[in-house]
């Protein structure tokens, strides 16, 4: 167990300065295009329209006396936003307003006008979750209407909701626990009445490019009681741990625990807190995304996308395994491929989905994305070829050739060859360049199989870190 709360590198409460990533993140619409805004909303969450896909989430918390912290956190990809010049900066605007209503009666109003500032124009591009608002407010326990508006201030683009929240009492006979919380950084409460020192995963979705994933429990009973935390696929469990209570005098239990992203394939799954003795369990729905923008509603929707990091006999007994096996197949895969064991994230998942992001921008074709594509594959694969050539036909009825050839990012030098298709910017390798391909993604696997060794990093020579892009 461990509690932190660095410098967050997202925009907490839309104040702070966004960073940059290398690549950027691109591709939000692929969200769209796989119904996946239709998955969150099936999970309760707050999810704007298909032109500005904001998507939050409310959560509660014990608050000071018998009062209820509610907290309402978004998800606000820089893209979404209309951002100018302010000196050396780019600044954009936004307004969130949340008005509480109990019956006929206004009970709270909430309106807070945020400034999003950064220092590189690429950043006003990021689809991925780039900015964070999050906001709590202490209300008494019982029923609301909440109207909920989150307007960009040039565009005028909006998300409009209007949400029945029956806010819970906590305490001695009533609620002991909170709901099991996914967030990014937390760190325990002192005082009821302070502002929870955490920062949520607004679509309750974390990737294995984005470590740590931390859960958090806090428990309101003078003696707070054993908690186990359970991971669920489909109604199985493939993960249990029991919390460790950090106790403060004046403010409320709290437990935390790292989310095994190791023992978790992408899809859906089941967090459950249930407190031992009473039996009594609170639930969290969850998202393992392979990255911020490559987030898949059911495993079987993900299996496409890990074509290239495993062969298919591999690809074949996920596909058939049920939700234990497949949690302990996955982990086999995270530990064969996992460069630097002591980091909390996989360094080759990390370069694998940002190898995917980069293969849609640059070899779109017509009938593919970029990733599908014979370039796109081989760079996924093979990473940037050291040299690249462009052959003009000789003779009438010739087609250009590309040429992409590696001859020291690899352990071998590979030669391949793409010739012009019918499509405007399409590419395939020819069939002898195919088998190429193939035998040389065996030698690296190969390479790979030899190299490991359980618990030890291996160097960061030029073989080695090839060794770990191309599987």
């Amino acid at each position: 167990m461990r509690w932190a709360l660095p410098v967050l590198l997202l925009v907490a409460s839309g104040c702070a300065t966004t960073a940059g990533t290398t690549p950027e993140p691109r591709g939000f619409s692929s969200v769209r295009e796989t119904g996946l805004l239709d998955t969150y909303r099936a999970m309760g969450l707050v999810v704007g329209p298909d032109s500005f896909p904001i998507i939050g989430r409310v959560v509660y918390l014990a608050g000071a006396a018998d009062s209820t912290l509610v907290g309402f956190t978004a998800s606000i990809p820089s893209a979404l936003l209309r951002f100018s010049r302010e000196g050396d900066l780019f600044a954009a605007n936004y307004l969130v307003n949340i008005l509480f209503e109990a019956g006929p009666d206004t009970v709270l109003r909430m309106t807070r006008r945020e400034v999003v500032r950064v220092e590189r124009f690429s950043e006003t591009e990021r689809a991925d979750e780039s900015v964070i608002f999050q906001r709590f407010v202490a209300l008494p326990p019982g029923q609301y209407t909440a109207a909920l508006t989150i307007r960009e201030l040039s565009s005028r683009q909006e998300v409009f909701d209007r949400l029945e929240l029956d806010v819970p009492g906590f305490g001695p006979g009533t609620r002991p626990l909170s709901g099991p919380l996914v967030a990014y950084r937390a760190a325990p409460r002192s005082r009821y009445d302070q502002t929870p020192p955490l920062i949520l995963a607004p679509r309750s979705t974390v990737a294995y490019t984005t470590a740590p994933a931390l859960v958090v429990v806090e428990d309101y009973s003078d003696d707070p009681g054993p908690v186990t935390l359970e991971a669920l696929i489909d109604g199985e469990a493939v993960w249990l741990d029991t919390l460790e209570w950090q106790l403060r005098e004046a403010g409320p239990a709290s437990g935390l625990a790292d989310l095994p992203l190791s023992r978790l394939p992408p899809g859906p799954v089941t967090i459950r807190a249930t407190l031992i003795g009473s039996g009594e369990t609170l639930d969290a729905e969850l998202l393992v995304a392979g990255a911020d923008e490559w987030v898949f509603s059911s495993f079987e929707q993900a299996l496409p996308y890990f074509a290239y990091a495993v062969d298919e006999e591999t690809l074949q007994a996920w596909s058939e395994a049920g939700p234990l096996s497949r949690s302990l197949l996955w982990e086999q895969f995270w530990r064969a491929t996992d460069s630097v064991p002591s980091t909390e994230s996989n360094e080759y998942l990390r370069e694998y989905f940002a190898r995917m992001t980069v293969a849609n921008d640059r070899f779109p074709e017509a009938d593919a994305p970029g990733w599908q594509s014979d370039r796109g594959r081989v760079f996924v694969q093979l990473g940037d070829p050291d040299r690249e050539m462009i052959h003009p036909p000789r003779i009438s009825g010739q087609s250009t050739l590309i040429e992409w050839a590696y001859e020291e990012s690899l352990p071998f030098a590979v030669q391949l060859f793409f010739e012009a298709g019918t499509g405007y910017g399409a590419y395939s390798l020819t069939s002898g360049s195919s088998q190429v391909l193939r035998e040389a993604v065996r030698r690296l696997r190969q390479t790979r199989r030899e190299a490991a060794v359980p618990g030890v990093s291996r160097p960061d020579s030029a073989a080695a870190r090839a060794d770990d892009d191309n599987e």
